[in-house]
């Protein structure tokens, strides 16, 4: 009895390890278990609807490719959570980068900063290694130490201060050098600059220690503060700008063949940047639609006419292009409407001046390819290919790519 007894506990702990261990596998990744929740009731409503049996594999297809589609929408609603400043942080990292090559901010970027690459001369301050009382190594700025002095004292040739031999405590005197800024970096915020005195060439200079000088003036110390202003007036603006459209972006997956933009039918509502993948695009830039034919893909973008929703009448109009997938692309979307409302608020009027003159060329452009257009094939202006209508739609406006692209 007492053999029995003791059976009968240990097959009872033992149920309830293996529950626990089950329990532990199975809620190991929650992500995993709601996409498998999906395609459960993806397959219940296949079901239910007795859809045919093709419909059925590509509805399948899709759904298990959207896997990371699923995460990235999962990952939203977590963020949700947080506080605005760490969601900001959050969608700095992960899409900075996607949003400082977008048409627009880079428009806006080569027509207001006042630092350019072969054409502004800046002055330097000195490496603030320098300005530490404690310098027991050679800095890592200067290209040798010098005897340049007769009372025994040594002289670093980026020239921010002099060091007494004996003491090794520098002097503080700030030594600015006039220099020539060769590259800028990517982030704005380091740049390569070649000295006039020496024509030596330091790479990745901060920020912090570059200054623009007034033109007239002959000295080096006095800079345009002016011009110092509106630079790092641009650098917050332009912070504050690619966070807000970061935390815009949505993720969406597209299958090949599908049509992202159809010509004559599509509005302009809707940006889209490719993440992976690749898509042609027909007739954006020339009135014959075989004659304007590109291939976009990594971070290139399709779609960014929405421009034109902050200028003129603000209301959205049929696209000139055709956009058709080529291969399985992943995309951030943006909606037009969210980014004209980011654009009218006011919070960013230095991007919200260049992009308006960015759509109102985008609306002259269009207009343009429209009218040659209708001149073509011999169109009357009321025609509703132009009204963004279906019907006499010329085949050619909706050429679809060749078999196998």
């Amino acid at each position: 009895v007492f053999s029995i007894i003791i059976g009968v506990i240990g097959c009872y702990i033992l149920a309830f390890l293996v529950g626990d261990l089950c329990n532990v596998i199975t809620n190991l990744s929650p992500v995993k278990n709601d996409f498998r929740l999906t395609i459960d009731s993806l397959n219940d409503y296949l079901d239910t609807h007795q859809m045919p049996e093709e419909m059925r594999r590509k509805l399948r297809e899709y759904m298990i490719l959207s896997e990371t589609v699923f995460r990235e929408n999962y990952y939203r609603g977590l963020l949700a959570r947080l506080s605005p400043g760490l969601r900001s942080v959050v969608a700095n990292h992960n899409l900075s980068r996607l949003v400082k090559k977008l048409p627009f901010f880079q428009y806006t970027i080569r027509h207001t900063f006042p630092i350019v690459a072969s054409r502004t001369r800046v002055v330097v301050l000195p490496p603030p290694e320098l300005d530490q009382y404690q310098l027991t190594t050679p800095n890592p700025f200067r290209d040798e130490v010098k005897d340049a002095t007769n009372d025994g004292r040594l002289v670093y040739p980026l020239g921010g201060g002099v060091v007494d031999r004996t003491t090794d405590r520098p002097r503080r005197r700030k030594r600015f050098r006039r220099g020539l800024v060769t590259r800028v970096g990517g982030d704005l915020k380091t740049f390569d600059v070649r000295y006039d005195d020496t024509g030596e060439i330091e790479f990745d200079v901060d920020i912090d220690r570059v200054s623009i000088p007034e033109p007239a003036d002959a000295e080096a110390e006095r800079v345009d503060l002016r011009a110092q202003r509106r630079l790092h007036a641009m650098l917050r603006e332009r912070d504050q700008f690619v966070v807000t459209i970061a935390k815009l972006l949505e993720t969406q997956l597209f299958m090949p063949r599908d049509t992202i933009v159809s010509a004559d039918l599509t509005l302009n509502t809707t940006m889209f940047a490719v993440h992976s993948g690749k898509c042609l695009v027909f007739g954006r830039n020339a009135p014959d639609v075989l004659c304007s034919v590109e291939l976009k893909y990594l971070d290139d973008v399709v779609g960014d006419d929405i421009c034109m929703l902050t200028v003129g009448s603000k209301q959205p109009v049929p696209r000139h292009y055709t956009a058709i997938v080529a291969a399985l692309t992943q995309v951030h979307s943006l909606s037009g409407e969210h980014f004209a409302d980011v654009v009218q608020s006011g919070s960013f009027p230095v991007f919200a001046a260049h992009i308006r003159i960015s759509g109102c060329w985008q609306h002259l452009k269009r207009g343009l390819i429209r009218k040659a257009r209708r001149l073509r094939f011999h169109l009357p202006d009321d025609d509703p290919m132009l009204l963004g209508g279906p019907q006499h739609t010329p085949r050619i406006l909706t050429t679809t790519p060749p078999p196998g692209i």
